[in-house]
């Protein structure tokens, strides 16, 4: 959709894209610590969890700085995605 939409929309000057977050920590994280010590998604290549201004950070950049930017997915999970099994730390 996001695709299409920038093909059609483009002639417009209207960019379209998208921001795929993965595991994000949230206050729900931080009240049960040890059931998300070992979830899969926790092992990033990165080593870190993105944060809700992580992917507020890549919204700013999508629309401040990427003028020349549309159709494009920009992720936010860490390295996740690239990885075929997490590492998880014994």
């Amino acid at each position: 959709m996001m695709r299409g939409l920038a093909l059609d929309l483009g002639k417009y000057n209207i960019r379209v894209n998208a921001v795929l977050p993965g595991m994000i920590i949230t206050n729900r994280w931080a009240e049960n610590p040890e059931w998300y010590e070992n979830v899969p998604s926790r092992f990033t290549p990165l080593g870190e969890v993105a944060t809700g201004h992580d992917v507020a950070e890549a919204v700013y950049f999508l629309t401040a700085h990427a003028k020349n930017s549309t159709g494009t997915e920009l992720t936010v999970d860490g390295g996740n995605m690239i990885q075929l099994y997490p590492i998880i730390k014994n």
